[in-house]
């Protein structure tokens, strides 16, 4: 079992309007924004 005592936090970043940031760092409608979008997957797109 981990002990989590040890462990340090992760901070998430994202790429928003040019600007890389903290996700920790967004107003409430970005977090939601940033929580809605979806994932893109490349293999999905390829297929025809």
């Amino acid at each position: 079992m981990l002990d989590n005592s040890k462990r340090q936090p992760v901070e998430c970043f994202s790429r928003s309007m040019g600007f890389i940031r903290p996700i920790s760092n967004f107003n409430i409608g970005k977090r939601q924004e940033f929580e809605d979008r979806a994932l893109f997957k490349e293999n999905l797109c390829l297929k025809a």
